[in-house]
């Protein structure tokens, strides 16, 4: 019996199958606000050291992207469950996905050769939207 959580693999003959752990990790998660609010910080922190490494001009941007990654690292974390199953819709949300992620991507570009602090912070901004919604529709 295969769970929906894993993963066959077909390698020399043989067929492996590989659990897909990190929902089971995450689930640890929702027991315990605090340990999911240190892991944002955490991540927050991260994002935002590693930009103020790589570029010292734009102060004020690179202070804001720590809680803005707080944020939406805790969104995402607290509503993963709705992030899994959404992106296993069907072909209709996927198109959206790919059509967002084009976007982005291109808004990304665009963002980091004006400055790494902007384009870290329209990520970030564009992640928050993203979030947002994911929560919302977790909620009703």
């Amino acid at each position: 019996m295969v769970d929906e959580d894993c993963v066959i693999t077909e390698s020399a003959g043989q067929v492996i199958v590989v659990r897909m752990v990190f929902i089971d990790c995450l689930s640890v998660w929702n027991m315990r606000p605090a340990l999911r609010y240190a892991v944002s910080f955490f991540v927050g922190l991260v994002v935002t050291v590693s930009v103020a490494e790589f570029d010292t001009t734009d102060h004020l941007v690179t202070i804001s992207i720590l809680p803005l990654y707080v944020t939406v690292s805790s969104i995402m974390i607290a509503h993963r469950q709705t992030f899994v199953s959404l992106s296993r819709d069907a072909a209709p949300a996927r198109r959206r996905g790919a059509l967002v992620g084009g976007v982005g991507a291109l808004a990304l570009g665009s963002l980091l050769q004006t400055s790494i602090p902007a384009g870290t912070a329209g990520v970030g901004l564009m992640l928050l939207g993203i979030a947002t919604t994911v929560a919302d529709i977790d909620d009703t």
